[in-house]
């Protein structure tokens, strides 16, 4: 009888579990990002598009201030802001 009620908590569990997984992976894909395609377009039909912000991305290598060692890293700068345009 231990045995049985085992397998029966283990079996929840595991369902619970991936329904936790499976929910958490669809936040992650459903976050939308901006700078992937030259047009964006809105929800509705008749909406005008969004262009693509220019993003600058470049290396900054390792230095040091004063007392502080600042570990080389990407830094993204917008250089044009995003702008309506008509299809």
């Amino acid at each position: 009888m231990k045995h049985k009620h085992r397998v029966i908590s283990f079996i929840i569990s595991f369902c619970l579990l991936l329904a936790l997984a499976s929910c958490s992976s669809l936040k992650k894909n459903n976050q939308s990002t901006f700078n992937q395609s030259e047009k964006l377009e809105l929800d509705e039909n008749d909406a005008p598009f969004l262009k693509s912000p220019k993003i600058r991305k470049y290396w900054q290598n390792d230095r040091i201030e004063g007392k502080k060692f600042i570990k080389g890293h990407w830094i993204y700068e917008i250089e044009e802001q995003p702008v309506w345009m008509q299809q």
